[in-house]
């Protein structure tokens, strides 16, 4: 059982260092998750600045009036380092969302509206999670006591088990807030050639275990945010059309498609992996079909391999090819 104090140490620590150190930090980054066109935006903004490329993109904020509003976004970069501000705002047509007021505000030096505060929920919600794990392991001190009278132990019970289910159902309110934030988008990754991909699947799975310790009594059915899911083959955050809860999406009901995550698994030079891939329209995901994916036995890069014996990347496959033709020539000699 995962204690939300604890933090990873040694060889653990440096792999998973993008992961957050604090409860506050793991809520932060569950509700304050921006959509990934925000980051390209800023990419986008750099190339065309200069000298430190500092560019911020604020969601939420109207850097025109400073305030904050929905539906807005901000893009900050500094006066000196923007040679022309129409370049770097027509940089950023092809990968803003729309429906969203663009500001593009230029400070002399880095402002500090361009952070966005931590979310208001994290802070007070890690506090109440916290109160409420105390009372519940003074309960469990108090029912391992044969001294205990009944009623008081009876009395006891009902006063923390209140306590955590109203917890909980906060829990689960936020746990469902950053579902829905996350709509359309996948919390499982295709490829993990980075751990740092997994930051949305992990964050998920230690939420859940932080949900199931808010309870007095194992629960007979495992929870599932209400009206709003995770696929548990593509792993897309999606909307349930007939039921509350729903295992699968539209696009995977009825299909056997591979769950693996490409590298999850140990990856050995030369042997394939079939895993789920997207069906692109475009940028939008249509379905799934499966692919093979491995690591080149010769230059050690991942590729898609188009036949199943495939051992290499199809560059290294015709360097390999040659090799061998060489070695008949050679051999007939």
């Amino acid at each position: 059982m995962t204690e939300i104090k604890d933090t990873p140490t040694g060889d653990v620590a440096a792999l998973l260092s993008f992961l957050p150190q604090t409860a506050v930090e793991w809520w932060e980054r569950w509700l304050g998750w921006r959509w990934p066109h925000f980051d390209q935006m800023e990419s986008e903004a750099a190339t065309t600045l200069t000298r430190s490329k500092f560019a911020v993109v604020r969601v939420g904020w109207n850097g025109s009036q400073r305030v904050a509003q929905d539906w807005h976004m901000t893009l900050f970069t500094l006066k000196g380092e923007t040679p022309s501000p129409e370049k770097t705002v027509e940089a950023l047509r092809d990968v803003r969302p729309a429906g969203l007021v663009l500001h593009h505000v230029m400070t002399v030096r880095p402002s500090s509206l361009a952070a966005t505060p931590p979310h208001p929920l994290a802070a007070p919600l890690t506090a109440e999670i916290l109160a409420a794990m105390k009372a519940r392991q003074r309960f469990r001190e108090v029912i391992s006591d044969p001294r205990a009278a009944p009623a008081a132990v009876a009395k006891l019970r009902a006063s923390v088990g209140s306590q955590l289910e109203a917890v909980r159902v906060r829990t689960e309110d936020a746990i469902t807030d950053g579902l829905l934030r996350r709509e359309h988008f996948p919390l499982k990754p295709v490829a993990v050639i980075q751990p740092s991909i997994l930051e949305g699947l992990l964050t998920y799975a230690f939420l859940l275990d932080l949900r199931r310790q808010l309870m007095l009594d194992p629960e007979p059915i495992a929870w599932r945010p209400d009206g709003v899911a995770v696929c548990d083959s593509c792993g897309i955050v999606f909307r349930p059309r007939r039921r509350r809860t729903a295992a699968r999406c539209h696009l995977c009901q009825g299909r056997d498609l591979p769950g693996e995550v490409f590298g999850l698994k140990a990856l050995v030079p030369g042997e394939l992996q079939t895993f789920r891939a997207p069906k692109l329209l475009g940028n939008m995901i249509v379905g799934w079909k499966t692919a093979s994916m491995g690591i080149c036995s010769e230059c050690g890069k991942p590729f898609v391999a188009q036949r199943r014996d495939a051992e290499a990347c199809p560059s290294c496959t015709n360097k390999l090819r040659q090799r061998r033709h060489r070695a008949r020539r050679a051999d007939a000699a």
